[in-house]
């Protein structure tokens, strides 16, 4: 979840972002953050950490079903 895409959720109200709570939203930008690290660290190699930057992202959506679902049908 990026900063952008937080404010968005929050600014629309988004009953999905709602119903978190606030460790779960840091526990989701934790993981985002991870990802994000994982792919500035990975060179032109990200590619040999694809499952371990596809688990930080499910994991950076806890909560977000709709973007869970568009990540799931992303072939691997």
């Amino acid at each position: 979840m990026g900063p952008a895409f937080c404010a968005q959720k929050v600014a629309l109200n988004d009953p999905a972002l709602q119903d978190l709570s606030k460790p779960r939203v840091l526990l989701n930008w934790s993981s985002y953050c991870e990802a994000a690290l994982l792919l500035l660290g990975s060179g032109n190699h990200f590619h040999t950490r694809n499952d371990d930057i596809r688990n930080c992202l499910l994991a950076a959506m806890h909560g977000l079903p709709e973007l869970q679902e568009a990540l799931r049908r992303t072939p691997s």
